[in-house]
């Protein structure tokens, strides 16, 4: 276990990592909660990197901060003159800042005491990070002013403990969970481990690797997490510094947003009097709350993606035809294209494309459900029937 006290020199490689949060004395007689934590994690057989944010206790720059809190809790004088030689709150503030966006699992215990721990700044801590589905929480049942982090930590299905041996077994677990131990370094250290092991973000910075470009920095904004647990992460948003090496500058500016890969189908049957513009199509009819039409509701192909990792586009692909518009299609009938994004601007997740030829007994059935409808490529092409661009895009594609 690799253990990085702050101030320290923060890791170029890590593996799997914990940052420890929560309240820090304020007077040399009462004992920090950390080093138990630390024997805790060795217990458990943690093998990471274990981010602590207080001076490494046998260094004098502890010693020296030590009877600078004394003097900080007494009103000793000389503390302003004294303090400014042995404390920096700025480069502070940084470290674990840079810290906790390094780490996988932010661990809060918070025992709080008022009147020697009373944990202002793990309050601050606590507050932008509850839900970003990379904390643990633990609280002892008589720490006083925890009931609105107890009540968040439930709300956003953060796992939580009374105890600290069991709050230190939730972080381990945390970073375990996924099975994957990958190194990380340089800008990719920024990336948890949750994000990391995504396939949407695995494929994406594939790609950018084969380019020849380099994440040089990261940072997580939001993620969106669906399951019983909140523990399957199926959007997110990050920022990212790459550095694009065909132009030799950084792109610094932009997030993007991922979410998993879905199939599109197009079906449709071709006219009887062979004029392209009386193509049918069937479109599903749903709402989407991202919707800017006068309609109201999105008219798009059947489709969608899967909470599952592995599944196949086209057994996806299928299983949606039928579920939105109760037609079994045998696979062999599917027609495949390149797999292309829909909106390469802001959202890296791809539409693998499949088109099918229905017969007319087939779209009549179609036809027959709940929002679902038939149109032709004329309507399309009209102001009728409000399909987005890239929609439109596809079945163009898939017929043409």
């Amino acid at each position: 276990m690799n253990i990085v006290y702050t101030m320290e020199e923060l890791p170029e490689t890590i593996e799997k990592t914990i940052f420890l949060a929560g309240p820090t004395p304020r007077t040399k007689d009462v004992l920090s909660w950390r080093p138990e934590a630390l024997k805790l994690l060795e217990l458990f057989g943690f093998d990471g990197t274990v981010f602590v944010p207080e001076l490494r206790p046998t260094t004098a720059a502890a010693v020296r901060l030590g009877s600078v809190i004394d003097n900080i809790m007494t009103g000793t004088k000389s503390y302003s003159r004294y303090a400014a030689h042995t404390y920096d709150w700025n480069k502070q503030v940084k470290w674990e800042y840079d810290a906790i966006h390094m780490s996988d699992c932010v661990l809060f215990w918070i025992p709080r005491q008022m009147n020697t721990m009373p944990a202002f700044t793990t309050n601050d801590e606590w507050g932008f990070l509850k839900g970003s589905g990379k904390v643990v929480f633990g609280a002892p049942d008589n720490a006083p002013k925890t009931r609105y982090q107890k009540h968040f930590a439930k709300l956003f299905c953060v796992p939580s403990a009374n105890t600290l041996v069991e709050t230190v077994k939730n972080a381990v677990d945390m970073v375990s969970s996924s099975g994957l131990s990958t190194e990380r370094t340089g800008g990719e250290r920024n990336v948890p481990q949750m994000i990391w092991n995504t396939s949407s973000f695995q494929s994406w910075y594939d790609s950018q690797k084969a380019a020849g470009n380099r994440l040089d920095d990261a940072k997580l904004l939001w993620t969106f997490r669906v399951g019983p647990k909140r523990d399957f992460v199926f959007a997110y948003t990050l920022w990212v510094k790459v550095w694009i090496v065909a132009e030799e500058r950084y792109k610094e500016n932009e997030f993007f947003f991922a979410r998993p890969d879905i199939s599109s189908v197009v079906l449709f049957r071709k006219a009887g009097t062979g004029v392209f513009e009386d193509t049918e199509i069937v479109l599903v009819k749903e709402f989407r709350s991202t919707v800017r039409n006068a309609a109201g509701f999105v008219y798009e192909s059947p489709g969608g993606s899967s909470f599952k990792a592995g599944v196949d586009p086209l057994q996806l692909a299928s299983d949606e035809v039928f579920e939105e518009c109760g037609i079994r299609i045998n696979p062999g009938r599917f027609a495949c294209f390149m797999p292309r994004q829909l909106v390469a601007t802001l959202s890296t997740h791809m539409s693998h494309l499949f088109a099918v030829e229905l017969t007319e007994e087939e779209i009549n059935q179609a036809s027959e459900r709940t929002y679902v409808r038939v149109v032709t490529v004329r309507d399309l092409l009209g102001t009728d029937v409000p399909v987005d661009w890239s929609m439109m895009g596809m079945i163009l594609r898939a017929i043409v």
